[in-house]
């Protein structure tokens, strides 16, 4: 005997499958969103790696500048201030 139905029963299957599409597109949204953020995140990281990187670079080139005097002949370094600090003690203590 087959049994008539009343169509409950498949009225509830295709709610049924209509509410499972919808999760799944749901789902599919929220995992886009979630990959786009984290593409923002790693371009924010990034950018910021390379902006940190630029200003080492320009804190070592200003380094190279400043300390690059120190092997001019007409810089006074720490033996000429020892020298002069001589000459000055002597002119000092002499008069």
């Amino acid at each position: 005997m087959v049994e008539e139905s009343d169509g409950i029963e498949d009225a509830l299957e295709g709610q049924l499958r209509v509410l499972i599409t919808a999760a799944g597109q749901v789902a599919e949204r929220v995992t886009r969103a979630r990959e786009d953020a984290l593409r923002r995140t790693r371009a924010g990281s990034e950018h910021q790696a390379r902006a940190v990187q630029s200003r080492l670079a320009a804190e070592q080139a200003a380094a190279r500048v400043e300390l690059g005097n120190v092997h001019r002949p007409d810089w006074l370094g720490f033996r000429g201030w020892w020298q002069h600090l001589a000459v000055w003690s002597s002119h000092a203590g002499g008069s």
